[in-house]
């Protein structure tokens, strides 16, 4: 950090006085629930393990209505699915089978292979035997790789996607059977395995950019003792390099259950066609023997104030960042929590307006400020505060 950027930064934080008077009525509408004496910080937090959990286990405890256009559902195995007609564009299809495991999942040995067999998905299963037989199929019913099909994998999660041109039973049932192939048949060759770990390398060495950098510090700031720095999806070089079959195998059987899977349906289908078809293709999905905990993602060393300055010299801006880190206070999604979650949004807003305000006086220091609290992974709460420094 410059000399510039550092004055600024004093000028900033001297200026937080004025901020701290013209701002105080705000302030004082922040949510009790981020506020913290001596005998709240020695109080031993809540284990985080069963705070990870799929969003449909707080929706099933909802009172508030379902939309009646969509027909939602559960298959003996445990297989979850909502189906949505809808006739706009006509004979359109999309298909989204959200997996319940994302990198968070994975052991030390694992890191990265979440994200690897999200890749692996596209090398061959039982109905598409091989990439070249799965690209074949999308090209011939005229779809293209990232337009109408595509993953992602992230810290809880994995979502598969087709978008299909045409909702015909043809259509309907390959593209079912590709899903299959994602939920229990995949191939995993050794082949398949050794010839992309370079594509995963080299996405890995595109993702190393300075926001990458900063994420990264950020979290081990942020989340000390805690699995969040340390399972970035990406993974380790050594894990993408050398992981052998048998650990792909180990994570797929493990996390890959009926009972983890929400298939999500919506295009110009009849819902109890569509219903049939779906139980035709998922429903011999053998449940798990055992049911997979998810993990204790631990907890954060100390909730005590501490600071961190992170300087790199790719960054050409200067930004203050204020948290507030709190266990995540598990809430269902009932018409009183979306009232109150409303209570608790207001007073960022109004917060973010007035700095917004402040930004265009002529003496303020900051070009850019903003107030906001979320949640993250259902597992811890957060609250901020930001300013982008003025150089």
């Amino acid at each position: 950090m410059n000399q510039k950027s550092f004055q600024s930064m004093k000028n900033s934080i001297h200026y937080l006085k004025f901020l701290a008077l013209s701002l105080l009525p705000t302030f004082l509408l922040l949510p009790v629930a981020f506020s913290q004496n001596a005998t709240d910080s020695q109080k031993t937090p809540p284990s985080t393990q069963n705070l990870l959990a799929p969003f449909w286990e707080t929706d099933s405890k909802s009172n508030l209505p379902a939309d009646p256009a969509v027909t939602f559902g559960k298959l003996d195995n445990g297989l979850r699915y909502a189906i949505m007609p809808n006739q706009e564009p006509p004979s359109k299809v999309s298909l989204r089978l959200l997996v319940n495991a994302g990198s968070l999942m994975e052991t030390e040995p694992q890191r990265g292979l979440a994200h690897f067999l999200e890749h692996m998905a596209f090398k061959g299963g039982k109905n598409f035997p091989n990439q070249q037989a799965l690209n074949e199929y999308f090209q011939h019913i005229g779809m293209a790789f990232g337009a109408d099909t595509n993953a992602h994998t992230g810290f809880d999660q994995t979502v598969y996607k087709l978008d299909l041109p045409n909702n015909t039973p043809d259509y309907l049932n390959d593209g079912l059977r590709v899903l299959r192939d994602f939920a229990d048949g995949l191939l995993l060759e050794t082949s398949e395995i050794d010839g992309e770990r370079g594509v995963i390398l080299a996405e890995k060495r595109d993702r190393q950019t300075i926001d990458e950098r900063i994420q990264n510090s950020f979290f081990e700031f942020a989340f000390p003792g805690t699995l969040l720095p340390k399972r970035f999806p990406i993974g380790l070089e050594e894990v993408i390099k050398n992981a052998p079959r048998e650990r792909f195998v180990d994570f797929y059987k493990t996390w890959y259950n009926p009972n983890r899977f929400f298939l999500i349906i919506a295009g110009d289908v009849e819902s109890q066609k569509m219903l049939s078809l779906i139980k035709n293709h998922f429903d011999s999905l053998q449940p798990p023997s055992t049911t997979q905990e998810n993990p204790n993602l631990g907890q954060i060393a100390s909730y005590t104030s501490h600071a961190k300055v992170f300087t790199h010299s790719e960054i050409t801006s200067t930004n203050l960042e204020f948290l507030v880190i709190k266990p995540h206070e598990k809430r269902f999604d009932t018409g009183k929590e979306r009232i109150q979650k409303i209570q608790r949004t207001i007073p960022y807003n109004i917060l973010t307006d007035r700095l917004d305000i402040l930004c265009q006086t002529e003496h303020a220091p900051f070009s850019g400020a903003g107030a906001s609290i979320t949640d993250l992974f259902n597992t811890f709460d957060i609250c901020y505060i930001s300013f982008k420094v003025k150089p």
